[in-house]
């Protein structure tokens, strides 16, 4: 290698046809076109070409040459030819099945070019070519079919929830990024596949630059989320629907032994009132109030005794203690007991007997 010589080199990960200006010690200074130099480590010259020019435009029309030539190279049906060869192989071998016998320096660089850019086939190590076995290719073609596809899916996705909705039909890779976008909406930089997320939505043009109220906007516009979802829910891991064994044991829940316990005082006989509207189902709490012929009033304080209906360390007990109370949100509400419960045995419902924790003061 001499100064003025056309070579390949790697740069930024591809292969590059530069000039040699100056040979160091363990650098090469390079002219990569017209007034654009580099000075690179020696081991990235990969192909000496042999060929020395004068001019500086020699290398865009060499480059041009080769490049026209690539479209000459068939890179499968080179390794059709050798596959069941164990030998590694040089570019110069491989230039000879290809070219014939003395291969031009374009020929060679453009077969170069095409090795460096289909690694199917191929596996380069320190310009030593080595046939892939035919089940490895077939990996590999899988694995690239599978990325296009999910690639595609991707694409389609953003463009479907950019114009504010989703698509006809979800695939499953496409239900994967909803749900990571939703996670990301939820948790922030806190998500696992956060910066997978951000990546996604990195090309959506929106006026706000912040991805987690992007993702949050693309979802409400999507009909995924309401504009007023309770996203602490999800945050601190509070579930709306309750496991499918906890309903099973809230619709067995019986309170005929409970009523018939006789260290059970009986005050059906009091008037009690709730403090609830019109539409509210769980009354767990009622107030009574009565005056003796003294005069003197005694208030009942009346809560329903949910607790004794619950076997201990049952799957309804573990949920009720995991919840620990009903939250009342502007637009729903997040029950502790299923409604099975809540709105039935557990609810002081009128002209129904109920078990109750009393105070009468």
């Amino acid at each position: 290698m001499r100064a003025g010589e056309l070579v390949a080199a790697r740069l930024s990960g591809e292969i590059t046809i530069a000039k040699v200006l100056e040979v160091e010690a363990s650098r090469v200074r390079i002219l990569l076109r017209q007034k654009k130099e580099a000075r690179i480590p020696a081991e990235r010259i990969v192909l000496a070409t042999g060929i020395i020019v004068s001019h500086d435009d020699d290398v865009d029309r060499f480059k041009a040459e080769a490049e026209a030539l690539t479209g000459s190279v068939d890179v499968e049906e080179l390794w059709e030819v050798v596959r069941d060869e164990s030998t590694a192989l040089t570019l110069e071998d491989l230039a000879e099945l290809s070219w014939g016998q003395g291969a031009e320096a374009s020929q060679r660089v453009a077969l170069l070019l095409q090795l460096d850019r289909e690694t199917l086939y191929f596996v380069n190590e320190k310009g030593v070519y080595t046939p892939r076995s035919e089940s490895a290719v077939e990996e590999i073609k899988t694995r690239r079919e599978r990325e296009a596809r999910n690639a595609h899916d991707a694409t389609a996705l953003v463009d479907a929830l950019t114009e504010g909705q989703l698509p006809p039909e979800m695939t499953p890779h496409q239900q994967i990024l909803l749900r990571d976008v939703r996670g990301f909406a939820v948790h922030g930089d806190n998500y696992t596949r956060g910066p997978a997320v951000k990546s996604l939505l990195n090309g959506v043009q929106r006026a706000t630059g912040d991805i987690q109220q992007l993702a949050f906007d693309l979802l409400v516009d999507a009909g995924v989320f309401s504009p007023d979802e309770p996203l602490e829910l999800e945050r601190e891991g509070i579930p709306e629907e309750f496991p499918e064994a906890a309903i099973t044991e809230a619709r067995a829940v019986d309170d005929t032994h409970a009523l018939a316990d006789e260290n059970r005082v009986d005050l059906t006989s009091e008037s009690t009132v709730t403090i609830d509207d019109a539409g509210t189902e769980d009354r767990d709490d009622a107030l009574s109030l009565e005056v003796d012929g003294a005069g003197v009033y005694r208030v009942g304080i009346h809560i329903t005794d949910a607790g004794t209906l619950i076997s201990p360390g049952s799957a309804l007990d573990v949920e009720a203690d995991r919840r620990m109370a009903t939250l009342y949100l502007p637009e729903r509400k997040v029950p502790m007991l299923p409604s099975e419960v809540s709105t039935s045995k557990g609810s002081l419902q009128e002209g129904q007997p109920r078990i109750a924790l009393s105070l009468l003061v």
